[in-house]
């Protein structure tokens, strides 16, 4: 990510570090037991780049009842029952979770 910037301040090669960074991040996450650690890592670098590049990065909060509606939704999909689940699926979208 440096190496592109200090050429010139080549950002679009910058933001395929992100982009790449992100990939892993998201393959980081996608294991059945996810080091944590490694995962903070990655993710406080992809903030550290994006701030370079002055893109603000605003974490969501999530509380249980978040987590709850969310199992709630994805139960009342697996059932097809769509009245129930477009509930929660505005609910969550609301908080701007999915």
């Amino acid at each position: 990510f440096y190496e592109a910037l200090m050429d010139d301040f080549n950002t679009a090669n910058g933001y395929t570090v992100i982009f790449d960074t992100v990939k892993i991040l998201n393959q980081l996450l996608r294991v059945k037991d996810v080091n944590y650690q490694e995962v903070v890592m990655v993710a406080n670098s992809i903030i550290m780049m994006l701030d370079i590049l002055g893109i603000i990065f605003k974490p969501i909060s999530i509380t249980m009842d978040d987590i709850h509606s969310y199992k709630l939704w994805q139960a009342a999909l697996a059932k097809k029952d769509f009245e129930v689940a477009d509930k929660f699926r505005n609910k969550l979208s609301e908080k701007g979770l999915i």
